[in-house]
């Protein structure tokens, strides 16, 4: 399956313009241990798929183990591991084992969440739409030749002087009492 899942993914991947932004993941969701290709050596043995994924392509591969055995778990853990996920899981575990729908929903939330795209006021394009800093007021600091709006934080009006300061379409905000 993550033979089939590197196959399907890389191209679409490699022909996305916002590729190297925009997440892709592989989740990888199985109930036993993997028993089609046990040769280490091997292209398609899933660690050295996994490890494909994520250290040629920067598609990291999350396993979720549903009620294995202990004796399971290594080779889980080592996909993880190749795949570059740790979902710092009890134990130290690097893929998440599960046996009850409660621990399955909070852990399938904390990789979804981990692919989420969120805008952040830094001068880049965190959400991957080709806008920067979009639904973000900047502002300036005219005091500190800073003459255009390129600061997240506001750093207020300091001085009366009758000037917007701030560039927030104000003037001695706070300050015209103290004038």
């Amino acid at each position: 399956i993550l033979r089939a899942a590197a196959d399907y993914m890389i191209p679409i991947r490699a022909a996305d313009p916002f590729g190297a932004c925009r997440p892709y993941r592989v989740l990888l969701i199985t109930d036993g241990a993997e028993v089609c290709n046990d040769d280490l050596n091997s292209p398609d043995h899933p660690v050295n798929v996994a490890r494909q994924l994520f250290m040629d392509n920067n598609i990291p591969v999350y396993v979720v183990g549903l009620s294995v055995s202990a004796g399971t778990r290594g080779g889980l853990n080592a996909i993880a591991t190749a795949g570059g996920t740790d979902v710092g899981a009890p134990g130290g575990d690097s893929a998440f084992f599960v046996d009850d729908p409660i621990t399955f929903s909070a852990g399938l939330s904390d990789i979804v969440a981990d692919s989420l795209l969120v805008e952040v006021c830094n001068d880049l394009d965190d959400d991957c739409d080709g806008a920067v800093d979009e639904g973000f007021v900047k502002f300036c600091d005219r005091p500190n030749n800073i003459n255009t709006n390129t600061l997240c934080l506001d750093p207020g009006e300091r001085i009366c002087d009758g000037v917007d300061d701030n560039c927030n379409n104000q003037t001695d905000e706070g300050l015209l009492n103290r004038c």
